[in-house]
């Protein structure tokens, strides 16, 4: 039993320690961050404008009248002289080829495919042509220095310092400075 009563005891001991460090440790943590904040008044002493290259793209239509040719059209469910043609000697070819059934199905299969062929060489009769406006967009490249921020130099109550800004300033300008003072520890 007094085993266990030290053992509660030492237990007892190790939290306390624990929680007087933790404690300890936020006091410190919440020092260093304490800041003090006041703002003075001074006066612009130089501005240094800040440029930056960008590229800028500006595209360009150029638009020219173009004949293009219109093609004619057979497929009214008739056969074109194409398709005969192409039947005719896709079966001749087809009958070089095979012997017994597999030569007839060599011929028929001749004469489809040559068909098609001749079904698709025929459509590619010009009949005409019609005039149709066509434009093309190309891209110019330029490097081009932007404006991207100002360095303000400036003085106040006896502190000088530098900072960045979107607004142009001119020297003898009064600014207002936020002075952040933080203790070093």
């Amino acid at each position: 039993m007094k085993k266990f009563l030290e053992l509660d005891s030492f237990i007892k001991y190790m939290i306390v320690a624990t929680l007087f460090i933790a404690s300890l440790g936020l006091a410190l943590t919440q020092k260093a961050n304490a800041s003090e904040y006041r703002q003075i008044q001074g006066s612009v002493i130089a501005v240094e404008p800040y440029y930056v290259s960008k590229n800028i793209h500006t595209p360009i239509e150029t638009c020219t009248i173009q004949e293009v040719p219109i093609y004619s059209q057979t497929d009214n469910g008739q056969l074109s002289g194409g398709q005969i043609l192409g039947a005719i000697i896709g079966g001749v070819i087809g009958s070089k080829v095979g012997s017994g059934t597999g030569k007839n199905i060599a011929i028929g299969t001749g004469a489809v495919i040559g068909s098609q062929v001749g079904k698709n060489s025929s459509k590619g009769q010009i009949v005409g042509y019609k005039r149709v406006n066509v434009c093309n967009t190309t891209y110019t490249t330029a490097v081009e220095s932007v404006l991207s921020y100002y360095i303000v130099s400036w003085e106040a109550e006896g502190f000088s310092g530098k900072s960045r800004s979107n607004r142009q300033f001119i020297v003898g300008d009064a600014i207002t400075i936020n002075l952040i003072a933080q203790p070093v520890l």
